[in-house]
């Protein structure tokens, strides 16, 4: 799939996101919905993890609604050949991407769970970076952590065969994502 046709991945992901939040429990609060993604445990032991844990859990969510919504339109759709050629296309890369953020996370949960544990972060950890490209502009989304650099190495091939643009594999530090605030990370999302 050429560069040009994944864009918009990020905010249609958020879009979508927010759409199956708004589904469901219409009791729950904006904080309760958040909660279903951020790690309050985790968050008292680093900021950082939890922001990473959080974008893992979020993305994991949006790439698996968009490859279903993608599938079942497909499944039902009676539009022309190429529609459903691309339609179809769309939907073997949400599907790749699911796949890939839930491995991704299922391979970082043993740091999650070790540091909630302990109450420290272990060392070393490892992480890359996937880069989006949106409007002649480059995000950064800092992804893991890892247990160790092979696993790091496995993951972000995973992530590269799924169609998304990686940075190799480093020992994770926390400055690495220049934060200076000691408090613990609260995104501002609003889903109503």
């Amino acid at each position: 799939m050429t560069q040009a046709s994944t864009k918009g991945w990020i905010p249609l992901g958020i879009v979508v996101l927010a759409a199956i939040a708004g589904c469901g429990n219409d009791d729950a609060s904006p904080r309760q919905k958040q909660a279903q993604y951020l790690d309050a445990q985790l968050a008292e032991v680093s900021s950082e993890l939890a922001f990473m844990d959080f974008q893992l859990k979020v993305n994991a969510e949006a790439h698996c609604a968009v490859a279903d919504a993608l599938s079942n339109t497909l499944e039902t759709s009676s539009d022309q050949d190429a529609t459903k050629v691309l339609m179809h296309d769309l939907s073997q890369e949400a599907q790749g991407r699911c796949a890939a953020y839930k491995t991704t996370l299922s391979a970082s949960l043993p740091v999650v769970q070790l540091a909630k544990e302990t109450g420290r972060i272990p060392s070393p950890i490892y992480s890359f970076i996937i880069v989006e490209e949106e409007d002649k502009t480059y995000q950064e989304e800092e992804v893991g952590p890892f247990a160790s650099e092979s696993v790091c190495i496995e993951i972000e091939n995973i992530a590269r065969k799924a169609g998304l643009a990686t940075k190799a594999c480093k020992v994770w530090k926390t400055s690495r994502l220049r934060r200076t605030s000691p408090a613990p990370f609260t995104p501002n999302i609003r889903f109503k």
